[in-house]
């Protein structure tokens, strides 16, 4: 773990977002490598105040357009549900604001570091049971 995980976080309001008026407690500062392996992504698991559980990508150390906002883990849940079999990152797209390409496999990257997914012999990823992140 990196950093101090128990400050809180607020959104900033570049962009209409539900989260961006929430207070956010990291309970999670931690890094991982991006899916392609060139990058190491630092990213926060985070709780709101109703106790729901959010992911966000912080950081890009090779650089490059992500976004930073906040997505739901019922969210992903939600949308990783509805697939069968393996799934790529372009099956996240739908949880951004059109940010970045980039965006969706970072995300993937993250998922893959807590457990909610893990890589199948295919090129695509395989989904786990997503409770595992705490």
């Amino acid at each position: 773990m990196k950093g101090n995980p128990s400050h809180n976080v607020k959104l900033g309001a570049h962009h209409e977002n539900p989260t961006e008026k929430k207070d956010f407690h990291n309970l999670v500062v931690n890094q991982c490598p991006s899916v392609s392996g060139k990058s190491t992504l630092t990213y926060h698991v985070g709780i709101d105040e109703d106790n729901r559980l959010y992911l966000r990508v912080a950081d890009n150390s090779a650089g490059g357009l992500f976004s930073k906002e906040w997505i739901a883990l019922a969210e992903i849940e939600n949308i990783l549900g509805k697939l069968v079999g393996p799934f790529t990152s372009h099956a996240l797209r739908g949880l951004f604001r059109g940010k970045s390409n980039n965006t969706p496999a970072f995300l993937l990257a993250v998922m893959l570091k807590e457990g909610l997914a893990v890589r199948s012999k295919a090129p695509c990823v395989r989904l786990v049971v997503a409770s595992k992140i705490l």
